[in-house]
């Protein structure tokens, strides 16, 4: 018996020191009510209307206070959640201990954390950024009243002010990534980022970033799988600026209707355009007389176009016959190509095509000196290039 107490007192004593790969996570939670459960969960997956999130870890409440122990396969962004409780708490799990103490159970996501390097940094970052955004808050409060009290200049100067501070905010994510390349927390703020970020940042760039979170890469098996998720955005960032206004558009090449192969560097006019479209897409139908109308202007003037149908989505029972029947109906009477296989196409891929109608109008020397462009705006840039 003397032994088992002496055994228990010197575990006890030694309980941040946990075998590697395994995290506790105490939890002081005050306003809970015993027997409520709480949960250690994955961020929201998928689409909005279907999003999934996976409880990895359960803990039931007592006197306030709970407690997750378990194994864990490097470090990740997880939500801590309570029943009956609408806010959650987003966190860095990491091996080792972990505390987490509630104050408020209204309101969780201002839960205060420590723990270890992870934690620390996260915390570090977490600060930063909100000291930008309640400048930022603060800003557009002010703009509120300049704007009731019919003060112009002011308001106007404030707006100003708010822009450099919103483009800061955009920039903040990168700036301390690359201030803190020594820890797994800045290799997922960085995966986090560039899944949600409207700054511009060139592949070059992305690239700089992932070389120097090598080590951290290398760390372990996590860390390796979100570098895959990393260079997939890479690549998909190479071939967006492929497509940029100023760079000659990618050749390719595909099946006709009959079955024949023509490339865009066969069929290049003056000026062409290449369209993505597709039978079944409502808007691109919509369109399609706005192309017949500058098709007949210009043709002998220099304009081709080669249309690249997305046909082929799921559901469609007799993809090339719709497709078919599409180009006959509207009267589309130059160059089409499909591989029927919707957005998996190869050329939409090249030209990382996400929604239709889309179209790039590219010069005699195939540089793309326009994109996106439909109805009027379409029009009045072809005339400008023909006329």
């Amino acid at each position: 018996m003397l032994l088992c107490i002496l055994f228990i007192s010197i575990f006890s004593c030694s309980k941040s020191e946990l075998p590697p790969n395994v995290y506790q996570v105490n939890v002081t939670a005050k306003g809970t009510y015993d027997g409520v459960r709480a949960y250690i969960e994955t961020p929201m997956q998928g689409a909005s209307r279907r999003r999934k999130k996976i409880a990895i870890d359960t803990a039931i409440i007592n006197n306030e206070h709970f407690t997750f122990t378990g194994k864990l396969e490097g470090v990740k962004f997880y939500n801590l959640t309570i029943d009956g409780v609408s806010s959650t708490f987003k966190f860095v799990l990491e091996p080792g201990v972990t505390t987490i103490e509630i104050n408020n159970i209204n309101d969780i996501s201002e839960a205060v954390i420590t723990g270890g390097e992870n934690v620390t940094a996260f915390n570090t970052y977490k600060s930063g950024l909100k000291q930008i955004t309640d400048s930022l808050t603060s800003m557009r409060n002010k703009m509120n009243i300049a704007r009731q009290n019919s003060k112009p200049d002011e308001y106007r100067a404030l707006y100003e002010q708010a822009s450099v501070v919103v483009k800061a905010i955009s920039k903040y994510p990168f700036e301390f990534i690359k201030s803190n390349k020594k820890t797994d927390c800045s290799l997922l703020i960085l995966e986090e980022t560039l899944k949600n970020t409207q700054e511009e940042i060139s592949s070059d760039a992305i690239k700089e970033m992932i070389i120097s979170h090598t080590e951290i890469i290398n760390k372990n098996e996590s860390n390796k799988k979100v570098n895959l998720k990393l260079n997939a955005f890479l690549n998909k960032k190479i071939r967006e600026e492929k497509i940029s206004i100023g760079n000659v558009a990618p050749n390719f090449s595909g099946k006709t209707p009959e079955g024949e192969t023509i490339s865009l560097n066969d069929i290049k006019g003056k000026i062409t355009i290449i369209d993505f479209w597709a039978s079944w897409c409502v808007p691109c139908r919509i369109e399609n007389p706005n192309f017949v109308r500058i098709y007949e202007k210009y043709h002998d003037k220099g304009l081709e176009i080669i249309s690249v149908s997305l046909d082929g989505k799921q559901g469609q029972s007799n993809a090339k016959k719709s497709w078919i029947k599409a180009i006959k109906g509207d009267k589309l009477t130059w160059h089409h190509v499909s591989s029927l296989s919707s957005f998996r196409d190869p050329i939409a891929t090249l030209y990382s095509i996400k929604s239709i109608p889309a179209t790039f109008i590219i010069d005699e020397a195939g540089v793309i000196v326009s994109k996106k462009l439909r109805g009027n705006d379409l029009q009045d840039k072809i005339a400008e290039l023909l006329d």
